[in-house]
């Protein structure tokens, strides 16, 4: 018989991806051969084909069956000789002996499926498993892994090329993730690292856990959204894994978010957070609320009353507790802005990590400075009551759980 090579292009991918460049294909159109059609790599599949006529004996010198041989030219791949002769490639890959169906040589090709060597006529050796080399073959019913002795077909005299393969890849390794730090001290360092630039003071890292450390991690548990409480976080733990893997805080799932600008004061862990919307946490502060004989109390309420107390250097006297009578270390009401009935949110000189106030919420003087600035309030010379000019809406939570 006579044979001869034609070479064609072919998009192989356009078969094996589910895109068509043809928009009238319906997916039953696709070349799905058999139940055992090979998914073969993209490469193979958009190498040029070639589509196999006739040729004659004399054309394959020393091939004993030219009928059932073929020759493989460069760049030709299995899929050509698949394309014209349905034989699957598993089968030409098994019956040739090939390592990998992307790097076959220019040589001849045996596509009679006999376990015959039907190029020089012996017998062939039967296929080996060997532990280094595997060829991954996927089918539509079922995952095959088919190992092959790698072999190379027997070259033409006139066509021998070398041809010089690239080095195989190497697979790449994924690390085992890396074991969080744990313990107090470790902690300290993580608080330190979220709560920078907010406003919250540095712990020491002494691996101590007192008062201060206490406040940091149950804010810290506040502003992750998860239970707040002042309890240790116990080394090892779940909640410690989230929390040391934790990269930035939240809002907190209890602050007034519908506001421009919002304050949610947490009796729990004894802090105040001021945020803006839903868009970001602005600043949070140590604070100190009311105690159990005079509790703050939990609600929310739009803060209605600024007292700039500018005639007494911005320390507003109270009425029911004046310093003489509370105590001058507490200095009393600094620009005091209130939110429900008498309790506000003032500056004091004493804001111990513990409910010490008369109901109010206090705030060293420097953050309840910083929190004027922030509502725009600064510049304002006689106490005011309007809830629209102070625009804050503010949440009361929580209860003190003792040191």
């Amino acid at each position: 018989m006579n044979e001869k090579l034609q070479r064609v292009a072919f998009a192989g991918a356009v078969l094996f991806t589910g895109c068509s460049s043809n928009e009238n294909l319906q997916p039953s159109q696709s070349t799905a051969v058999e139940s055992t059609t090979t998914l073969f790599p993209v490469n193979t599949l958009l190498e040029t084909a070639t589509v196999l006529e006739t040729s004659t004996t004399a054309s394959m010198p020393g091939v004993v069956n030219p009928e059932c041989v073929v020759e493989i030219l460069p760049g030709n791949s299995l899929f050509s000789v698949f394309n014209k002769t349905g034989i699957s490639i598993v089968s030409l890959q098994t019956e040739n002996r090939i390592q990998d169906p992307d790097k076959i040589q220019p040589g001849y090709l045996d596509i009679c499926i006999d376990e015959m060597d039907d190029i020089s006529g012996g017998q062939r050796l039967p296929a080996t498993t060997t532990t280094s080399t595997t060829t991954a073959l996927t089918t539509t019913t079922t995952v095959h892994t088919t190992t092959i002795p790698e072999t190379t077909i027997t070259p033409a005299p006139e066509t021998t090329t070398t041809v010089t393969l690239p080095p195989e890849t190497a697979v790449p390794v994924t690390e085992a993730p890396k074991s969080l730090p744990t313990g107090v001290k470790a902690q300290q360092e993580k608080a330190n690292t979220l709560f920078a630039g907010y406003g919250m003071p540095e712990l020491s890292v002494d691996g101590i856990a007192g008062p201060k450390t206490d406040q940091k991690i149950c804010a810290s548990r506040l502003l992750l959204n998860m239970p707040a409480t002042r309890a240790d976080m116990v080394p090892g733990s779940e909640e410690e894994r989230l929390f040391m893997s934790s990269e930035s805080l939240l809002i907190p799932s209890t602050a007034a978010t519908k506001a421009a600008k919002w304050m949610l004061i947490d009796q729990t862990c004894q802090v105040t957070v001021l945020g803006e919307s839903d868009t970001k946490v602005a600043f949070i502060f140590p604070s100190s609320s009311g105690t159990v004989e005079f509790p703050s109390r939990n609600g929310e309420w739009a803060a209605f009353r600024y007292d700039p107390a500018l005639a007494n250097g911005g320390w507003h006297n109270s009425s029911d507790y004046p310093a003489d009578v509370d105590s001058l270390l507490n200095g009393n009401m600094k620009w005091p802005v209130y939110h429900h009935k008498g309790q506000a949110t003032h500056g004091a000189l004493n804001v111990p990590t513990y409910p010490a106030s008369h109901g109010c919420n206090r705030l060293s003087e420097a953050n309840q400075e910083i929190l004027i600035n922030w509502l725009g309030l600064v510049g304002i010379q006689e106490e005011i009551w309007s809830i629209s000019r102070i625009g804050l809406t503010v949440t009361v939570q929580g209860a003190y759980e003792g040191e």
